[in-house]
């Protein structure tokens, strides 16, 4: 059977394409974020800085997505050659994913409060406030990932299937703690959240509703207070 470094040339003529155009889109799609963000004014503080951090991680996915290209048409590991640059793109790799995880959860606790607590958010909530935050969880995250490869240097490898430098889980007690810290935590975090979002906004209509039949029955009954009686009665 072929391996993936002697594939015909239309196979490889088929994934320059299709990975020139995946990472294309990825950073096309994410500087065009990065430029409305920039401009918008409408979105709240917190919102737009999150947001922010989001699109910047998911650009930084896409420009290591172009790093496959080399391997895609040399079908050659020249990027595994140097172990200091795959070390580097490995944990830029970690870095970019993790970053957009936190940032997704970041954006849906954001949501949360400024739906179910406005003044309270207001309050709390300020640009350099949600810029530290932002800065910090990069700054962790970045650590982290060069503790993991400094713990094991193997940690970060080219692979040879998708061409890129990824990291590798293949001790236990660092796939049960990222999977906790990067995974379960902030995966919850934005279920619970966006589920209380839900439960506000349908308890919002019902109340909502409740006031504008109340309001309906008052006005009947200032226009005609008999037949509002006969009515009820």
């Amino acid at each position: 059977m072929a391996g993936p470094h002697d594939s015909g040339l239309a196979v490889i003529v088929a994934e320059t394409i299709l990975y020139s155009t995946i990472a294309f889109l990825i950073i096309s799609t994410n500087l065009l974020n990065i430029a409305v963000l920039s401009r918008n004014k409408i979105l709240s503080i917190g919102g737009r800085c999150f947001m922010m951090s989001l699109a910047v991680a998911d650009l930084g996915v896409g420009l290591l997505f172009g790093t496959a290209l080399v391997g895609c048409v040399t079908r050659k590991a020249l990027i595994d050659s140097v172990f200091s640059v795959c070390f580097v793109l490995g944990a830029l790799n970690q870095i970019v994913y993790s970053a957009s995880t936190i940032s997704l959860t970041l954006i849906a606790v954001d949501r949360y409060l400024a739906i179910s607590r406005p003044i309270y958010y207001l309050n709390v909530v300020t640009k350099k406030k949600a810029m530290v935050v932002t800065l910090l969880a990069w700054i962790v995250l970045t650590l982290y990932a060069i503790v993991l490869g400094l713990i094991d240097g193997n940690f970060y490898r080219y692979n040879p299937n998708t061409y890129l430098c990824t990291p590798f889980y293949d001790r236990r007690q660092v796939v049960l703690v990222s999977l906790i810290t990067l995974w379960i935590i902030p995966f919850g975090l934005i279920i619970f959240t966006y589920t209380q979002i839900l439960v506000f906004l349908r308890n919002r209509r019902r109340h909502v509703g409740n006031e504008v039949v109340r309001h309906d029955k008052r006005d009947n009954y200032l226009e005609d207070p008999e037949s509002t009686e006969s009515e009820n009665s």
